[in-house]
């Protein structure tokens, strides 16, 4: 089993003690952590925010991003908002490893294109638009993720975390010390982290309480 991203889900897992759903900060939350780490690999469904939806090229103002344009998995192909068809689909790996698709529209479609000055500046001569996608299951778990975050009911669901997470993420890491998970435990169903400051110990996460601060509360 890969290891996770996330100390505390490494910890949980360890003591048989995985919630149904974790909730994590920005900087754990990537496609490949809730595909992998987290859905397929432990069963649970990580709760945080993804990076918004953006264009790779300096846009100012309005312009089209990926969720402009539909892909079709099967087929390597994708249509652009006015209907114009990629010319490329290249498999390529990134220097981490993780695969992706290098897409690519002609610069002919792209040229006499009537919205051009919202979807691309290149200028090559060869290439007009590209993207970079993920494998289609990451790809479609970004997607999926955000279009949830912008709604009001995911927003109220992730805040209740502001509160917690300090004495969760304490008591979290209190439980190195503890014996074995009893069988009748139940399952939590919900648990936060929060990455640590590169500079200062996980004890020192800003918005956490301080270790000389009251006790947490248990686990619930």
């Amino acid at each position: 089993m890969s290891q996770s991203p996330i100390p505390s889900i490494r910890i949980l897992a360890a003591r048989e003690l995985l919630p149904a759903e974790h909730d994590v900060d920005a900087g754990y939350v990537t496609a490949t952590h809730i595909v992998t780490a987290a859905r397929n690999e432990y069963g649970i469904k990580l709760v945080g925010p993804v990076g918004l939806d953006t264009c790779h090229e300096n846009h100012e103002g309005e312009h089209f991003t990926q969720s402009a344009f539909t892909v079709d998995w099967q087929a390597r192909k994708v249509t652009c908002s006015v209907g114009k068809i990629s010319a490329s689909w290249s498999d390529q790996r990134k220097s981490s490893g993780t695969p992706i698709a290098r897409v690519h529209f002609t610069a002919q479609d792209c040229a006499s294109c009537p919205v051009r000055e919202k979807c691309t500046k290149a200028a090559n001569g060869t290439w007009g638009r590209s993207l970079t996608l993920l494998p289609q299951d990451q790809q479609e778990a970004l997607e999926a993720r955000r279009r949830e975050q912008l709604a009001d009911e995911w927003q109220q669901r992730y805040n209740i975390r502001a509160g917690v997470e300090g004495t969760i993420s304490q008591a979290v890491r209190r439980t190195r010390t503890a014996g074995p998970a009893s069988p009748a435990c139940p399952r939590p169903t919900s648990a936060t982290s929060s990455p640590p400051s590169p500079s200062t110990s996980s004890d020192s996460t800003p918005g956490s309480p301080k270790p000389h601060s009251a006790r947490p509360g248990p686990l619930t």
